[in-house]
This record gives structure tokens, C-alpha cells and sequence, in this order.
């Protein structure tokens, strides 16, 4: 049962690495089978000081309810997740990532950076 929370967890992890434009509760949910996706940022800031942008982009769904987008702040928060992820694996045994799917999080993360900073000017 633990191992199936800290897989859950894991992939978790890797929705949010590969998605520079942000996260919703639900998308972590799918990617991750979690029942309560929200806890995830919560838990990365609290618990690990990743930070992610404040506040948060609220969007409206197709059913009318409102989320959030949960988006990492800056490329230092990056290094920080993948740090996190490369140690998670370590702690319970899983297969190491490969960096080049690290090396392409960051490629995506500083492409995704370097065009809002690009909107904003």
C-alpha cells in the first residue's frame, strides 16, 4: 500500500515537471490516480519550499465550476522539484529517470519562462 501512495506521488512529480504551463487538481488527479490532486502543491510548498506563482490563475471549467492552475515560479523552483523527484525515487527504490528527461523539463520550463517574460515586455 505504501509503495502504491509513493508511486502515485512520483507521478505526480512528473505531471508537474512536464508541464510548464501549469497543473490543475484534476490533471494531477488523472496523471496521478490521486483522489485530492490539490494537496500536491500544497504539500511541495509547505513541506519543501517549491514555490509556485501566487495568486493563482483561476479558470472556469465547461460545468461552470472554478480551479486553480498550479504553475512553478521561477527555473530555481524546477531544479528544486527535479532535485525532490531524483531523491524520491532513491528513498523508495525506484528505477532512477533518466536525466534526459530532466534535461527536456528544464529545455520546456525555460522556453515557457523566456516566452511569458517576452508577453510581459
Amino acid at each position: 500500500m505504501k509503495k502504491l501512495k509513493q508511486t502515485k506521488h512520483l507521478k505526480a512529480l512528473l505531471h508537474i515537471l512536464a508541464t510548464p504551463y501549469g497543473v490543475s487538481e484534476k490533471s494531477i488527479n488523472r496523471a496521478a490516480n490521486k483522489m485530492s490532486g490539490r494537496n500536491v502543491p500544497t504539500d511541495l510548498d509547505r513541506q519543501n519550499n517549491i514555490k509556485f506563482i501566487k495568486p493563482r490563475v483561476k479558470k472556469l471549467a465547461p460545468d461552470g465550476s472554478r480551479y486553480s492552475i498550479y504553475q512553478l515560479e521561477d527555473i530555481e523552483q524546477v531544479y528544486k522539484l527535479i532535485t525532490l523527484t531524483k531523491q524520491h525515487c532513491l528513498i523508495h527504490n525506484f528505477e532512477a529517470i533518466k536525466q534526459n528527461y530532466f534535461d527536456s523539463a528544464i529545455q520546456a520550463y525555460e522556453a515557457y519562462f523566456k516566452a511569458e517574460t517576452a508577453k510581459k515586455g
